[in-house]
């Protein structure tokens, strides 16, 4: 029988890789889609940095 606290040690690691990478990815996307946001509200390259 395992423990409740080794279980849930079990899933920590899983779980906040998939959060990492949830972030990454929007990340990534946002990057990606910056220039074309500047185009639409014809914003310059200053005034898109957050």
């Amino acid at each position: 029988m395992v423990s409740p606290a080794l279980a849930t040690r079990r899933w920590a690691l899983p779980a906040m890789s998939v959060g990492v990478f949830c972030i990454q990815l929007d990340s990534f996307a946002l990057n990606l889609a910056l220039p074309q946001i500047g185009r639409d509200i014809r914003a310059r390259g200053d005034g898109l940095q957050w």
